[in-house]
C-alpha cells in the first residue's frame, strides 16, 4: 500500500509477467518440495487475488 501522498505506479507489461512468473515459480516449487498437491481453494484464492491486483491495475490506469 502506497504512503500518503505518492502515486501508484503500475508498471509495463513486462513487469507483470516478471512478478506473475516469479510468483507461480515460488508456490510451485514449494509444493514441490514438500510432495503436496494445491487444492481447490489454494487455486480459486489465487485466481482471485490475480485477478484483484490486475483488476485495480486497470482502474488505476482509466482514473
Amino acid at each position: 500500500m502506497p504512503a500518503i501522498d505518492q502515486t501508484l505506479v503500475v508498471g509495463s507489461t513486462n513487469d507483470w509477467l516478471v512478478i506473475t512468473a516469479m510468483g507461480i515459480f515460488q508456490v510451485g516449487l514449494a509444493y514441490a518440495v514438500h510432495g503436496e498437491e494445491p487444492h481447490a481453494s489454494t487455486i480459486v484464492g489465487g485466481v482471485v487475488i490475480i485477478g484483484s491486483v490486475a483488476a485495480g491495475s486497470v482502474i488505476g490506469r482509466t482514473r
